[in-house]
């Protein structure tokens, strides 16, 4: 299994420009490929989507990586 890493923000306002919000959101997703992991970030971003959509000056922005290793050794 590959570990994947779902992160991003939601930007918008409620009823004034001078009252923005913002969402920052972290999800740990574990898939046997590339391809499996994209169709469950995909999946999130469409309830978080769903949520979010209806408030005014609404923007999503995501970003799907690999988690993996940098450095490993082994000695006897």
């Amino acid at each position: 299994m590959l570990k994947f890493q779902l992160s991003g923000v939601i930007n918008y306002d409620v009823g004034s420009c001078h009252d923005a919000r913002e969402v920052r959101f972290c999800k740990a997703i574990t898939a046997p490929d590339m391809e499996s992991a994209v169709k469950k970030a995909k999946e999130i971003i469409k309830l978080l989507h769903r949520q979010y959509r209806s408030y005014t000056d609404y923007c999503l922005n995501a970003e799907l990586v690999v988690v993996g290793a940098v450095w490993k050794t082994f000695r006897e």
